[in-house]
This record gives structure tokens, C-alpha cells and sequence, in this order.
């Protein structure tokens, strides 16, 4: 078990870094670090296996949190700065940023981080410094950050270190979790009744799920794509290439899985999974509209229930569901009929559980502008307003 931070003060950030990463005269250079009970190391290198194998023993981290992540984004003009704070040669916690600039200047985003194991309330606090100076290191107009699941004090330290609430961009803050851990008996036992006779219908008219690799990326593509036609939205990844990018930063290490459901021969239906610490997360997904009545992707959901028990994972995250869904549940109250009406409900159809994720923060540098959006965006007129403007 890693031994948990807390014990000390983290060391002060090992070094200051300007907008390019690089370190500035009188500064420590790019690795350097202040010997203290912790030290601090910040970079700009996109690959990171150190970072990766730590984040790989925490059950519940977030592959966004992962360096193949800022190498897939990267080719979208993102920036990536990771700050990492040791004991001795071991790795006590740290964060990934994420920065480009925009409209109104560089904005960073730190998803699912800081992320502390064992998180203590001074640890906390001292990685929230180092996330304020970090922004100012890079010059950053804004900065917003999403804890991890795990992340409580972390949020609340974010609260009271100035951070405000979120009302520019839409952040996903529940998602439904099936697990798979008692077997895929007991998992087919929690699905809705309607849910187990589709998946029988899709078998009878003949749709089989085939495993499909790098150069089945562009199928898939199409079918992400034809989705979100469907649907009023634009696919993400934007296009082949970048979805190439983010296999090759994910897939050479076995953290991707590519799924096609195959109807006399076509490819009708595609889920992409990421797979990381306990969990898989589903992730993407594509079908034809013709294919709809074959419900294939109810085939690939439970291929990937039953891959990812097979293979020892503890459960299956669907990566999104509705805040207000999710509250109701929990607190048992009935489903109105919108939200029966919702994807949320279609999910729910395999089982499981709803869980409410940290909702993110946003810092704002200049003091007379973070007073101004404290009075304006959180208002609901002012969050109205703020997003309409600012959204990407």
C-alpha cells in the first residue's frame, strides 16, 4: 500500500515554468527538485510511464489523467504540464494540466486531479497551492478543475482556497456504474426485463460482436459519426486522425478495447472502450439508424460486461449520466417521465447504480474579474449568459 501524504509540508513547486514549459532565468530547471520530507517535480514531456504506472495501482483513477491522454490531445493544440510530488523515489500524488489558449486567453483544465491517495487535509491544501501557482506560471486567464471520485477533501480545499463554482462549461458530474465482480449471472439478474429480451431478439436476427483493432478505426469513425448526426452534435474526437492519435497513445498499451457489432457481414455498430485501474469506461459508441430495430448495441454493452469481468475488472463505467437522474435514485425518489425518456434510462437497463462525481471549480486569476464572475455567473441569469458566450 503507498504511504500516504500528509505526514509533512510538500516542498515548494520544484521549478516555475513559462508558458512553453521551459524554465526561466534564476529558476531550478525542467526536473529539478527542493529536498524537503516531499519533493515537487514539474514537466512538459508527453510521455510519462512513471506517472502512468502510479496512476495504473489506483483503483478508481480516470484516464484522463493518463499521459497517452495528453498526447492524444495534444494534437488538438493542448498543452501539457504535470506536477508531481514525491517521498523519496515514491510517487505520493500529483496532477495533470491541460492548457491552450482561446478567446479570452489561456485557459487550463485539470480533469479528475489532483490526484492524492490517502489525501490529508494538509497534503490537500498544499496541492491546491501548487495548482494557483501552476496557473500563474503559465499565465493562465482561468483554470478549472474537476477532482477525482476520491477527491472530497481536495474539493473542499478548493472551496475555501477561492475556487468558485463551475457555470462556463458543461462538465460531467454523475455516471452510472455496473459492476461485474459477483459474476455475469448476478449482473444479467439486475438487468431490466426488456433489456434481457432485446439482447435474445438481437442474437435471433443474427448480430454477432466481432473484436476490431487499429485498422478498424475509420469503421468506427462513421458510425461515431452517423450517431452524432442523429443526434444534432459533432463526434469527439473530431475526425479519424485524432481518434488514430488517441489509440496509438492508448492502445499500444493495451488500454483500449474496439468492439464492432456485424449483421450479415456489415458492421451496424461499434463501442470504444478505455480501460484503466478497476475499471472499464465505456466511452464511445456508433450505430446506423437502419440498425436500430437489431439493437446491437445492447450486444456490445453486455460483450463488454462480460469482457471486462472475464478479465478481472470490477465494474463497467457508462462515463455520463444526468446530476439530476443520479439524485433522484439515490435518494429513491420516482423517475419523471423526461427522464425515463433519457439515455440515462437506457443505461440503467443494465443494472447497477448511479454515482455522483465532484463537481468541477473554476480559479480566476485576476481578483477584480473572479469578483465579477462571483456576482454575475452565479446567478442563473449570469450562468446563462456566461455559457452562451464562452462554451467551445
Amino acid at each position: 500500500m503507498m504511504n500516504t501524504p500528509g505526514h509533512g509540508e510538500v516542498a515548494p513547486a520544484a521549478s516555475r515554468i513559462d508558458p512553453g514549459g521551459r524554465s526561466p532565468e534564476g529558476r531550478r530547471a525542467e526536473g529539478e527538485t527542493h529536498r524537503e520530507d516531499f519533493e515537487v517535480t514539474t514537466t512538459s514531456s508527453l510521455e510519462d510511464k512513471e506517472w502512468d504506472a502510479f496512476l495504473g495501482s489506483i483503483p478508481l483513477a480516470d484516464f484522463q489523467q493518463f499521459s497517452g491522454w495528453a498526447e492524444a490531445k495534444s494534437a488538438e493544440g493542448w498543452t501539457v504540464v504535470r506536477v508531481v510530488i514525491r517521498q523519496g523515489e515514491e510517487i505520493q500524488g500529483g496532477f495533470q494540466l491541460l492548457w491552450r489558449t482561446s478567446r479570452v486567453g489561456r485557459l487550463g483544465y485539470v480533469s479528475h486531479g489532483p490526484v492524492l491517495p490517502g489525501q490529508g487535509e494538509r497534503a490537500s491544501r498544499r496541492m491546491v497551492e501548487l495548482l494557483k501557482e501552476t496557473a500563474a506560471d503559465l499565465s493562465l486567464v482561468a483554470l478549472i478543475a474537476q477532482p477525482p471520485r476520491t477527491g472530497r477533501e481536495v474539493e473542499r480545499q478548493l472551496d475555501e482556497m477561492g475556487f468558485l463554482p463551475n457555470r462556463v462549461y458543461r462538465i460531467i458530474t454523475a455516471t452510472w456504474i455496473t459492476p461485474v465482480t459477483e459474476g455475469m449471472a448476478a449482473v444479467e439478474a439486475g438487468m431490466r426485463r426488456s433489456t434481457r429480451r432485446t439482447l435474445r431478439q438481437a442474437r435471433k436476427r443474427g448480430v454477432t460482436v466481432q473484436k476490431a483493432g487499429a485498422d478498424d478505426l475509420e469503421i468506427f469513425f462513421e458510425l461515431m459519426a452517423e450517431s452524432c448526426r442523429r443526434q444534432g452534435t459533432s463526434p469527439n474526437p473530431a475526425s479519424i486522425e485524432r481518434l488514430g492519435d488517441l489509440w496509438r497513445a492508448f492502445g499500444d498499451g493495451g488500454l483500449c478495447r474496439l468492439t464492432l457489432a456485424v449483421h450479415e457481414g456489415r458492421p451496424v455498430a461499434g463501442l470504444f472502450c478505455l480501460c484503466c485501474g478497476a475499471r472499464v469506461h465505456v466511452w464511445k459508441k456508433g450505430t446506423l439508424a437502419e440498425a436500430l430495430p437489431l439493437h446491437p448495441m445492447e450486444l456490445l454493452y453486455h460483450d463488454a460486461l462480460q469482457w471486462a469481468e472475464r478479465e478481472g475488472y470490477e465494474a463497467c463505467d457508462f462515463e455520463a449520466a444526468s446530476r439530476e437522474t443520479a439524485e433522484a435514485l439515490l435518494d429513491g425518489q420516482p423517475l419523471t417521465d423526461e427522464m425515463i425518456k433519457s439515455r440515462d434510462f437506457y443505461n440503467i437497463g443494465f443494472g447497477g447504480h448511479p454515482e455522483l462525481l465532484p463537481e468541477a471549480r473554476l480559479w480566476i486569476r485576476n481578483p477584480f474579474l473572479r469578483q465579477i464572475y462571483r456576482l454575475t455567473a452565479c446567478a442563473p441569469a449570469g450562468s446563462r449568459l456566461l455559457r452562451h458566450y464562452y462554451e467551445c
